[in-house]
């Protein structure tokens, strides 16, 4: 009757059911978007920690006077150009913003890619264990192009599953603009395509994969290369922004880097319980001929591994092997026991940190001797950093030394998360011969 209100008829008893269970049991997706949460405190707290801030801040500012010089070889024009856009119209809490988009977009294209396989639980491990991996929370919340090089990976196996080869092919050619390192990542996802049984489908023929694989590589290659035409029309068309200044020493101080800054990246006490639960934790190896992402998952380690091995620089470029634990937990079907127990250890490297050794001369080691020791971990250590900054709310000048001094500083705060001391030498200041440990 007109003017009489009803009351709304209640939800039937099962859709309620079921959308308490979704709180409970959130799909991928959702906890995906939850892991905000962890990094939005972050964006207030300055550009972060990285030792490019300034030099990537410096190439986003020549970029709108169109006077491009890339940030460090052989450039990250993507990256340079979004950070350029975003610095430019709302400071360092915009540029963080857009890190921790990206971040929560990895996650969701990670969590998707492994329901769409392995089913709802498998997404959400793979996703928590991703999440709190705190090298993977800092690069959420700070200037840096290591998430958005993720993402774009992952949305580029999110659309080569799906058949779509030219969407693939150009996400993965994205990921190569951000970061020239995840071509490595897209090309060992290509050929865990082409290789094994393959799960695109049990009866595609090999050629039908080889097709589908060398038009998304194609695709890739071609449109990926044009964002290395602006750091080459820089040099006046030289293969100039191609040269690094990283000085390689001996193969022992390679190797001792190497392992020192992988215990930094995965934490002591993850590393004993990897180890101690290798049996599980390699257990999907034994469908390797099966499972794409299994294959995946091991051309990408081995692929990241090898070139740290070579370029042992900072212990964030490990970050592609945060996401191969995170695909063999989820694809071996984990038990929750173990999951739990590897995110409590990496909230706990977030926390409290162990450093193992010091070197001789600070971010240039020709050797070091075993230092064990408790510090911050690296998340608290990074609130810490970014907590003591004192630049009256705002970077210092990028035309003025005091920027590369702030960058620098920053960097050797950074490092105290997992270095013991500072060797003998006064951490490096702008002017000094450039050293190889960045």
């Amino acid at each position: 009757m007109p003017g009489v209100r009803t009351a709304p008829h209640p939800p039937p008893a099962g859709e309620e059911a079921a959308a308490r269970a979704s709180w409970r049991t959130p799909s991928p997706t959702r906890l995906a978007l939850y892991s905000a949460v962890l990094y939005l405190p972050f964006v207030g707290l300055g550009y972060g920690t990285d030792i490019d801030i300034t030099n990537i801040l410096r190439s986003g500012t020549s970029i709108f006077r169109g006077e491009y010089r890339y940030s460090r070889p052989p450039g990250a024009f993507a990256h340079e150009l979004i950070t350029g856009v975003l610095d430019r119209f709302g400071g360092a809490v915009l540029v963080n913003l857009g890190s921790v988009a990206a971040a929560v977009l990895a996650l969701v294209a990670l969590g998707q890619v492994i329901e769409r396989n392995h089913g709802a639980r498998a997404g959400r491990i793979a996703v928590i264990v991703m999440a709190t991996q705190p090298w993977f929370w800092v690069a959420a919340t700070s200037l840096g192009d290591y998430t958005y090089a993720l993402a774009f990976v992952l949305v580029g196996i999110h659309a080569a599953q799906r058949d779509h080869r030219v969407i693939a092919g150009l996400a993965f050619a994205v990921s190569i603009g951000f970061r020239s390192g995840a071509a490595l990542l897209g090309a060992a996802y290509l050929l865990a395509e082409v290789s094994g049984g393959g799960d695109l489908d049990d009866d595609e023929p090999s050629a039908r994969r080889w097709q589908a694989a060398l038009t998304t590589g194609a695709v890739t290659v071609v449109v990926g290369l044009s964002f290395f035409v602006p750091p080459w029309l820089s040099v006046g068309r030289t293969a100039q922004f191609l040269q690094n200044q990283f000085q390689r020493g001996d193969l022992v101080v390679m190797v001792a880097r190497w392992g020192v800054k992988n215990v930094a990246f995965f934490g002591l006490v993850t590393l004993v319980v990897l180890v101690v639960r290798s049996p599980t934790l390699l257990q999907p190896l034994r469908r390797f001929s099966e499972l794409v992402l299994v294959r995946f998952a091991v051309y990408a380690a081995v692929a990241t591994e090898l070139l740290f091995l070579r370029f042992p620089w900072k212990p964030v470029h490990l970050l592609p092997m945060a996401l191969c634990l995170a695909l063999l937990l989820a694809v071996g079907g984990a038990s929750n026991r173990l999951v739990g127990v590897i995110v409590a250890s990496q909230l706990l490297l977030a926390l409290v940190s162990v450093s193992i050794a010091e070197p001789d001369v600070a971010d240039a080691a020709s050797s070091g001797h075993f230092e064990p020791g408790l510090t911050r971990g690296v998340v608290a250590n990074e609130i810490r950093c970014r907590l003591d900054q004192d630049f009256d709310g705002d970077w210092p000048s990028l035309h003025t030394p005091a920027a590369d001094f702030a960058a620098v500083e920053a960097f050797v705060c950074q490092a105290r998360s997992w270095r013991a001391g500072e060797g003998p030498s006064a951490p490096r200041r702008p002017g000094d011969p450039v050293l190889p440990d960045q």
